[in-house]
């Protein structure tokens, strides 16, 4: 059968509001025992029956895990809900083996003498396990949670994790908006602003090593030690009690906590108008929520520190944050190397998205600026399977291939500074309506249809009622699309001058617009009014491959027919064969047959 206080908990979720559906789970977490068997009663337990327990299943699994531990808890707590182990390293199954949970709680229930064990669903590495307590009147069983570390070189990590309530968990809190993170494979450093576009690619590891991470943050190790003893060790009382004093255990934790040079009341403040965050509160150890709703405003009202001016608390973020950085770059040198190669990288990415949407504003749409009457490019006629090798052919090597090949470029009267100072920064940025477009001066020497098109020669003619004729683009044409088009056929000097090229690059070529070298107005007015002389290129080039490829499939059409015309043909010609020996046999057995029959 349920619980009573489970199935009163479920019955009042029906009527009450979700804030105090969320109080019943706190009150129903923290003062009952384990609620992983529902049917099984399950209360708290003396810290006597804790020990033994406690003791007797640490015995029971050292026989099947090479790595157990407790995590540490205050001599001053009197009852516990459950026995929590954290294990690692199966003594029968190689480290690199995928950990088999199904067989490890057969294991564990046989070694445990219990029937009553599973694998968590939601916390999936943990298995959870029942037994009956046999010095306590009635059917009264304790649960023990034992969570598994499927990598032994973690182990100590994990541990410290579990340490006093995962007080891990409440530092990890702390620096997270700092550009740290905390996760189960050890401290990371994020790359700033990346983190927001690529959380896991901005990430760069640390430590994984307790001690070390507690030093690089400035905090002592008792945490790891089982340092904090009962209650004379904290300065501040709280003037708050309640029955069961959960948090009396932990004051001296928290005293730890808020000593830390990187903690500031406003930031838990600042998380708990996050509704997400409040959400997932009650899933955190009741110290943390004690800490974060109760000890913390209790201890600074109006979570501001005390007799301090109220401060910017992301003026705050990054100044810590710079320090902190500091911090790391000094103790981990190579780190700093990582960290701003990945930083020159976003920034760079970043950039490259501006241009591009900078451009893609620029491009006509519509058929806004087309004409019919638009002179087509000269073409200049090449060998078949030449145009390939010419899309990666330097300029220096396409003038040799005809003498009359010319390559438009735009003026060479250039600020200096359209290339960027040392520091990386470029002329400041324009907007496509910014561009004037009354400026007389041409961009480019040279018209479009001066610069010879290469193209690559077809088997054959097309009938004369095919013949190319120029026309705009299809009407479902992307604006992406039409950038990536004038990309193929864009290139630069070496001083960020474009120029269009002679033939088209491969599909697979992607610009980088923001290595360009040129300055934001050069490129909007490149964009703009060189679209429909690149179109222009691009038309006759999809024409020509689309009859190269029709040739194709009729040259392999006419080589298919050839080829089962040859194959009946010698088909034939190989059975006239054997018919013409198999007359030639009956031949000669008639002529045989014959000469018997006179004698």
């Amino acid at each position: 059968f349920l619980s009573p206080f489970y199935f009163f908990k479920l019955t009042l979720q029906l009527y009450l509001p979700p804030i105090l559906t969320q109080s019943i789970s706190i009150i129903y977490r923290y003062t009952m025992g384990g609620h992983a068997f529902p049917r099984l009663h399950t209360p708290r337990i003396s810290r006597e029956l804790y020990l033994k327990t406690r003791s007797t299943a640490t015995k029971a699994l050292s026989k099947i895990f090479r790595h157990i531990v407790v995590p540490s808890e205050l001599p001053s707590k009197l009852d516990f809900g459950d026995v929590d182990l954290l294990v690692a390293a199966p003594c029968t199954v190689a480290p690199s083996l995928h950990f088999d949970y199904d067989h490890h709680v057969s294991l564990i229930k046989a070694a445990l003498n219990t029937p009553y064990g599973r694998k968590g669903v939601k916390a999936e590495e943990t298995m959870f396990f029942a037994v009956p307590a046999t010095d306590q009147d009635g059917d009264i069983f304790i649960q023990i949670d034992v969570k598994v570390c499927e990598r032994p070189e973690l182990f100590e990590w994990a541990h410290f994790q579990t340490l006093y309530a995962s007080a891990s968990k409440m530092i990890g809190s702390m620096i997270k908006p700092l550009g740290l993170t905390m996760d189960p494979t050890g401290l990371h450093i994020r790359v700033e602003g990346m983190e927001k576009v690529n959380l896991a690619e901005s990430m760069i590891y640390l430590t994984r090593e307790p001690g070390e991470a507690l030093s690089l943050l400035g905090l002592d190790k008792r945490i790891l030690g089982a340092g904090f003893q009962e209650n004379i060790e904290c300065k501040y009382q709280p003037y708050w009690r309640v029955s069961r004093d959960w948090v009396s255990d932990f004051l001296a934790v928290f005293e730890y906590l808020t000593n830390f040079w990187l903690f500031n009341p406003a930031h838990f403040a600042e998380r708990l108008r996050e509704e997400n965050y409040v959400k997932h509160l009650t899933e955190r150890s009741l110290a943390f929520v004690k800490f974060v709703k109760e000890w913390i405003p209790d201890r600074y009202p109006g979570y501001q520190f005390l007799n301090q001016e109220a401060q910017d608390i992301n003026r705050w973020y990054e100044m810590k944050r710079v320090a902190l950085r500091e911090t790391v770059f000094t103790k981990y040198p190579s780190v700093a190397m990582i960290y701003y190669k990945k930083r020159k990288s976003y920034l760079r990415d970043v950039e490259e998205l501006r241009l591009r949407d900078l451009l893609k504003k620029t491009i006509p749409v519509g058929l806004d600026g087309w004409n019919e009457d638009l002179t087509p490019p000269r073409i200049i006629t090449l060998p078949a399977n030449t145009t390939t090798h010419l899309q990666s052919m330097p300029l220096k090597a396409l003038e040799s291939v005809d003498s009359e090949l010319v390559e438009i470029s735009p003026p060479s009267s250039r600020r200096d500074s359209a290339i960027g100072s040392d520091d990386g920064s470029r002329s400041p940025p324009y907007s496509a309506s910014s561009v004037d477009s009354d400026d007389s001066k041409a961009l480019c020497p040279i018209a479009p249809h001066d610069v010879a098109l290469l193209l690559e020669s077809l088997p054959r003619d097309p009938p004369d009622n095919m013949k190319h004729i120029p026309r705009p683009p299809p009407s479902n044409m992307s604006i992406d699309a039409k950038l990536i088009c004038i990309a193929r056929w864009t290139s630069f000097t070496s001083q960020g001058e474009p120029y269009i090229r002679q033939s088209t690059r491969e599909k697979t070529f992607e610009m980088a617009w923001a290595d360009s070298g040129a300055e934001d107005k050069v490129l909007v007015r490149w964009v703009r009014e060189m679209w429909w002389p690149i179109w222009m290129r691009q038309s006759r080039v999809n024409w020509v491959g689309m009859w190269k490829k029709r040739f194709e499939k009729e040259d392999a059409r006419r080589a298919k027919v050839e080829l089962e015309a040859r194959e009946a043909t010698n088909m034939q010609m190989e059975k006239d064969e054997r018919h013409a020996k198999v007359m030639e046999r009956l031949q000669l057995v008639n002529e045989s047959l014959k000469g018997h029959l006179c004698v």
